[in-house]
């Protein structure tokens, strides 16, 4: 036999579930990763009202038919154990079932003992619980997808701390894991001078990656991530302040990030982000009147955002 298993972070691993199933049980054997054998789908997830977990599992019944039990509890451990109580039990029916076929009673012994029928007529519970249809086990997804906007300020793509805005799009595991990121930035900042005013905009995307999540409460990580911004800084002057060189230049940086994210239903996300950037081109740009070089940023900034967005499935 073989456990297909699921769940939260928060809940017992295979391992522990595993174990639970083998307290309750003497019979059956775990079979090895390629091994043809019979298998149990159990999955776990955060629910809502008053149970805040549920659970199911899915097998092939005495009769041959897929079979599913649905479980629910305050606490995810002892839906767990719930969960590990019904697949003993389906385990020791089955073994109940193969030693009855193997010693079938004789034709003469079946009228004179009517009060001990053979052991395979005998009801089982699992039988009895199969008497009405059951639904079939649906499939939980092992992949999400979030879009969703993020805004906040940064120091390393503007002369002076800048704010930010911009969207995205994120591909991960449904559980607690690996994700990639791909975002779209624009950033704008004025600086007033003697007889006009500086105009300073960077509009950039990110691709990020992230190969870990750690999970530290139910539906709360804490993600790093490594990130790569490509796009175009620009500057103008109004009034008297007059430009002298291009406007327009190519503009990339590195930036490490540490996300804190929160799933609020499963459904919406909530992110607060640290950063920490490094341009690689940086440019000083040259203004009359007053003239002066002014560079694009520091060599080394830090950055603030905060996000919202939707998971799907």
């Amino acid at each position: 036999m073989r456990v297909a298993y699921a769940a939260p972070a928060s809940c017992p691993d295979e391992q522990m579930f595993v174990a639970r199933v083998r307290a309750r049980t003497q019979h059956g054997r775990f079979a090895a990763p390629q091994e043809l054998a019979r298998t149990f789908d159990v999955s776990l997830t955060d629910s809502t009202g008053d149970a805040h977990f549920a659970g199911q599992i899915a097998f092939v019944d005495l009769n041959g038919e897929r079979a599913q039990r649905l479980v629910s509890g305050v606490t995810c451990d002892e839906v767990t154990s719930s969960l590990a109580l019904i697949m003993a039990l389906a385990i020791d029916d089955r073994v109940a079932l193969a030693e009855a076929q193997a010693n079938p009673a004789s034709p003469s012994t079946q009228p004179a003992a009517p009060s001990a029928p053979p052991k395979e007529n005998a009801p089982s519970p699992a039988s009895n619980a199969n008497a009405a249809p059951r639904a079939p086990l649906p499939r939980h997804p092992r992949l999400r997808w979030d879009v969703g906007a993020n805004a906040g300020l940064a120091t390393w793509d503007a002369p002076d701390v800048s704010f930010v805005y911009g969207a995205f799009i994120e591909l991960g595991s449904r559980q607690p894991g690996w994700s990639a990121r791909l975002s779209a930035f624009d950033t704008r900042q004025t600086k007033s001078v003697v007889g006009g005013s500086e105009h300073f905009a960077t509009d950039f995307v990110r691709v990020e990656g992230c190969p870990v999540a750690l999970s530290i409460a139910s539906q709360i990580w804490l993600t790093p991530c490594a990130a790569f911004d490509s796009g175009l800084l620009s500057a103008s002057g109004q009034g008297d302040s007059i430009r002298s060189t291009a406007s327009k230049k190519l503009w990339a940086a590195g930036v490490l990030v540490l996300r804190l994210g929160w799933a609020f239903k499963e459904r919406l996300i909530v992110g607060l982000d640290a950063e920490l950037g490094v341009p690689l081109t940086r440019y000083d740009f040259q203004f009359l009147n007053p003239t002066r070089q002014l560079p694009t940023g520091p060599a080394l900034g830090v950055g603030a955002k905060a996000g919202v967005g939707l998971r799907f499935p």
